[in-house]
C-alpha cells in the first residue's frame, strides 16, 4: 500500500455542444459498412485516465517529446504505461472516481433496475421476500417474486413492464429524499450524416453512415474526482493546474470545458458491507469480475446487464521519436454495466471481489453503493 500524502480534486466536464464517445461498440464491433455510429452517453474511465495523463504532460511542458527527450520525467509524472488491466501505477495519479452527472451541486448516478415504467407512471419494483422458499438442498433460497402496483393492487411483474433508466440523486438535507428523472430527459441525441472517402477524396461505395451524437440538457455536466500524490516517486513536488480550460475528448475530438471545482460537492455515501443480512449493491460504474459465475453465486437476486469493453495500452518509450509507442489493443471484455443491482446476504464477499480488481478499481471501475433493500 502506498502511504504517500495525497490531495483530491473535483473536476467538472461541461460539453460544449454535442459530443461523441464511441467505445467498443463503435470502434470494434462495427465495420465501415455499418450505417449507424451511436455515441455512449458518458466517457469510459480509461478516457478520463488518458485525458488526465495528457493534461499533466501539457502542464509540465513535456509535449512533444522529441527523440526521447524528457521521457524519464514523463514516466516519473504519469507512469510508463496507460491502463493495461494489470497495473494500478500511473505516476502521480493515485486514483480516479467514477464519472457521474452533475446538476448544480447535485450528483446523480445511473440506475437501470431501480424503477419500472408502468401504465400508471414510474414506480419502484416490489420485492416479495416472503415468497422465497428453500431450494431442494434446503440451503439456498429461490429468487423472490417481483411485483408492482396496478390500480392500487400488487401484480406480478412481467417483461411487458420495462425497467426505466433513471438518473438518481439521494440527499439528507431534510431527511432521506430521492430525486430521479428519466435519463432521456437529460441526455439527448443529435444525428449527422457523413460519408467515408478514399485517399483521392472520392466517396466510397456503401460509405455513407450516420453519427448519433449526444448532448446534455442545459445546466447538466459530468463530474469526477482525481486523487494525486503530492510528489512523484522520485520526490519531485507536484501540483495540478486548476485553471479553467477547454479540452477535447473522444475519437471525434468533442470539446469540453474542464473546471476544478472549489465549492464542495457531496457524493453519495455508501453503507458498510456486512455478511448475513440482506443488502442491495448498486454498481455506480461498469465493473469487471474474472468469474461471473462465482460472483452471481454470492447474490440472492441479480438484476444486471453487460456492456462490451476494450482498451488501448500506450507506452512511453525513451527510444521513440514520438512520446507514445504503437498502442496495443486488448482482448474483448464484457463488463457488468453501471446501474446493475445485486441483492445479497454476502455483500462483504461480493464487494471484496469488486475491489480486488485493483487495476480497474483504481481508475473508477468496479465502484458501488450499498443501500437498504
Amino acid at each position: 500500500m502506498n502511504n504517500r500524502p495525497t490531495n483530491t480534486h473535483t473536476i467538472r466536464l461541461r460539453p460544449i455542444g454535442k459530443y461523441f464517445f464511441g467505445g467498443e461498440t463503435h470502434h470494434e464491433l462495427d465495420s465501415r459498412r455499418q450505417y449507424f455510429h451511436r455515441s455512449n452517453p458518458y466517457p469510459q474511465q480509461t478516457s478520463l485516465l488518458g485525458m488526465v495523463r495528457h493534461q499533466l504532460l501539457l502542464q509540465h511542458g513535456l509535449i512533444p517529446l522529441h527523440e526521447g527527450q524528457n521521457a524519464e520525467a514523463a514516466i516519473d509524472l504519469i507512469g510508463a504505461n496507460g491502463f493495461d488491466g494489470q497495473s494500478d501505477h500511473f505516476g502521480v495519479i493515485a486514483s480516479i472516481s467514477p464519472i457521474r452527472w452533475l446538476n448544480h451541486d447535485h450528483v446523480f448516478d445511473q440506475r437501470l433496475f431501480d424503477w419500472l415504467q408502468t401504465e400508471e407512471g414510474i414506480q419502484k419494483p416490489i420485492l416479495d421476500w416472503d415468497s422465497q422458499a428453500k431450494s431442494a438442498s434446503g440451503t439456498l433460497p429461490s429468487v423472490p417474486k417481483i411485483k408492482y402496483l396496478k390500480k392500487g393492487k400488487e401484480e406480478p411483474w412481467t417483461a411487458k413492464v420495462p425497467f426505466s433508466t433513471q438518473l438518481q440523486h439521494c440527499h439528507d438535507e431534510e431527511g432521506p429524499m430521492i430525486c430521479h428523472m428519466p435519463m432521456d430527459r437529460v441526455v439527448h441525441e443529435s444525428e449527422q450524416v457523413g460519408i467515408h472517402k478514399d485517399r483521392e477524396g472520392k466517396p466510397k461505395e456503401e460509405g455513407y453512415f450516420k453519427f448519433v451524437y449526444k448532448r446534455l440538457e442545459e445546466g447538466w455536466s459530468f463530474v469526477f474526482q482525481v486523487t494525486f500524490f503530492n510528489e512523484s516517486e522520485s520526490g519531485r513536488p507536484f501540483k495540478f493546474d486548476s485553471t479553467k480550460r477547454v479540452i477535447t475528448m473522444g475519437a471525434e475530438r468533442s470539446a469540453f470545458e474542464l473546471e476544478v471545482l472549489t465549492n464542495p460537492v457531496s457524493f453519495p455515501a455508501t453503507q458498510v458491507a456486512e455478511d448475513g443480512q440482506m443488502q442491495k449493491v448498486v454498481l455506480i460504474s461498469d465493473a469487471y469480475v474474472p468469474s461471473e459465475e462465482g460472483f452471481y453465486q454470492l447474490t440472492d437476486l441479480p438484476l444486471c446487464t453487460s456492456t462490451p469493453f476494450r482498451y488501448n495500452v500506450s507506452h512511453i518509450k525513451k527510444e521513440k521519436h514520438n512520446y507514445y509507442g504503437l498502442p496495443v489493443r486488448s482482448q474483448r471484455y464484457h463488463l457488468l454495466k453501471r446501474g446493475s443491482v445485486f441483492y445479497t446476504r454476502q455483500a462483504e464477499k461480493l464487494t471484496d471481489m469488486l475491489k480486488g480488481e485493483t487495476a480497474f478499481y483504481s481508475i473508477g471501475y468496479n465502484h458501488y453503493l450499498i443501500e437498504n433493500p
